[in-house]
């Protein structure tokens, strides 16, 4: 993913749009080339690089975020990207930057020592969804409520991530059930719903599947021999509404908040990646920057 600075958030795993305010030099972690994974190893140099030119007063960013793109998950199971992620997010730390982690994957032992050494300026989003959407190569959901446990663990900030969350196949009790009981047990913050967006390929992906094309269908069901309206890209509001409160309702009984993401609309900030309260505090505009 580019590394960008940007004002305000935008969510890569829900789509959204990077505005981009100023580019960093080729910071392109890792990608795929003929099948094989290239790690960018001077990331970390990189990143402290574009921080010592911009200087103490030239809007500095607030934090990083390390997403997956293009296939390449900050914390996939490679342990040479791993460790990248790993330098670049220490970099950041030892800069007074906050981090923030998205990931279909599990972070390593390593991780725990860092984070502890600074408690309170690392947020992560472990995301899951049903199979058919879930990121080719990623680590099993037991595996990524484990490693949610050991982030919770290390003082992170952990939150489940339903992403996407898909009505009809993903918000059922029985799976909501072991998804967010789970996470509860393994000491998630919270829960980040993150609804599906109703592209050509998640559709291709879920086989055209009625039961959650016709979530999507704006205003009531259509009298008999009346065709239905087209699905919209986004939930109507009303059903994402009803989205998110069959998650709370299983979430509240384990103790846990639930956030919607609405980073997909263009509602910037809506997740919980923005900084918290002592950056957001700064009189200066919001400014975050992507290294993922």
């Amino acid at each position: 993913m580019d590394t960008v600075l940007v004002s305000g958030t935008a969510d890569p795993l829900a789509g959204g749009s990077l505005p981009c305010a100023a580019r960093l030099p080729e910071p392109v972690p890792a990608a795929w080339r003929d099948g094989r994974l290239e790690v960018d190893e001077n990331l970390p140099e990189r990143l402290r690089a574009a921080l010592t030119n911009l200087g103490a007063d030239e809007g500095r960013p607030a934090g990083i975020v390390l997403a997956p793109t293009k296939g390449v998950d900050p914390l996939g199971a490679d342990a040479y990207l791993q460790s990248v992620t790993f330098l670049t997010a220490s970099a950041a730390l030892e800069a007074g930057l906050g981090v923030a982690l998205l990931t279909r994957g599990v972070a390593a032992k390593g991780f725990v020592p860092l984070f502890r050494r600074y408690p309170g300026r690392a947020v992560a989003h472990v995301a899951l969804t049903i199979a058919e959407l879930d990121g080719a190569g990623a680590a099993s959901i037991e595996a990524r409520l484990e490693g949610l446990a050991r982030l919770a663990d290390a003082g992170v900030a952990t939150w489940l991530r339903l992403d996407p969350a898909v009505p009809d196949r993903g918000d059922g009790p029985d799976t909501l059930e072991r998804w967010v009981v789970g996470a509860a047990a393994a000491g998630a913050t919270g829960v980040v719903v993150s609804p599906l967006v109703l592209t050509a390929e998640a559709r291709q992906a879920l086989g055209d599947d009625p039961g959650v094309v016709d979530y999507f269908r704006p205003g009531r069901r259509p009298r008999r021999g009346t065709p239905p309206p087209q699905p919209a890209l986004h939930l109507p509001l009303e059903r994402e509404a009803a989205l998110v409160w069959r998650v709370r309702k299983v979430a509240e009984d384990v103790g846990l908040a639930v956030r919607l993401c609405r980073c997909a609309r263009r509602t910037v900030a809506s997740c919980g990646l923005a900084p918290v309260e002592r950056w957001s505090a700064r009189r200066r505009a919001q400014r975050r920057l992507f290294a993922g």
